[in-house]
């Protein structure tokens, strides 16, 4: 029960919110495998006259959103091995935002492979590091709407929460931002393809979205979502 009371927190959290039996959905959680995440919907059969249609997605969705980050953990030994890389992907980093923009943006960058982009309907991500009881509330009266978010595996394994995953809000800006570097770009591709996408007219326009978009892409390779390919 401890593993799932941590790892479904926000799940068994909205369970009850739906005054829905939790100890049914913890026998079912504990029944999964690894492989179920490719059909990860939980059974809400009998369902249908105790919560709404809308109820189930937002139920079906955030037990989605924690099933997917807790098979994206890794054991304690290899994320020594992801230590190892994260001292050296972050001395080459700063030597990177060291230079001018203008010197580096001809240089090629792609997702990092220790992260994961999603999207979802509703706000379940709200800071880096969750720690506090989700505001079930405010997800209940919220219409559906578009929300970013990524998982990081890190190289530091947290015991207490048996997870070495971070998870983080997107804005819907870093978000296609960070898609476009799923296939290696270099940064003035990268810039230049999202002012295509955005058709501005103006040239104060491209110049305010230039100097956003080199903003945004400084704070990517600081948190280390891009690397240098």
């Amino acid at each position: 029960m401890s593993l799932i009371g941590t790892h479904y927190k926000r799940t068994l959290v909205l369970v009850e919110a739906l005054s829905l039996d939790k100890s049914l959905f913890v026998n079912k959680i504990s029944q999964l495998k690894r492989d179920d995440l490719k059909d990860v919907m939980l059974d809400t059969k009998g369902l249908e006259k105790r919560i709404s249609s809308l109820d189930q997605k937002r139920l079906n969705e955030i037990f989605e959103i924690e099933q997917e980050k807790f098979f994206l953990r890794d054991s304690i030994s290899f994320t020594k091995e992801i230590r190892k890389r994260e001292v050296s992907q972050s001395k080459l980093r700063n030597i990177v935002l060291n230079k001018p923009y203008t010197k580096i943006f001809k240089m090629r960058f792609g997702l990092n492979p220790l992260v994961n982009t999603y999207e979802s309907d509703w706000k379940w991500i709200i800071r880096e590091s969750y720690s506090e009881v989700l505001e079930v509330k405010n997800i209940l009266i919220t219409k559906e709407e578009d929300h970013y978010f990524l998982f990081k595996r890190t190289g530091v394994y947290d015991k207490s929460l048996e997870s070495n995953v971070l998870e983080y809000p997107l804005s819907e800006y870093s978000y296609f931002l960070l898609r476009l570097f799923e296939s290696p770009i270099t940064l003035m591709e990268a810039t230049n393809r999202l002012l295509l996408e955005l058709e501005l007219e103006s040239e104060r326009e491209k110049k305010q979205i230039w100097n956003l978009t080199e903003f945004l892409i400084r704070e990517l390779i600081f948190r280390m979502f891009i690397i240098p390919i």
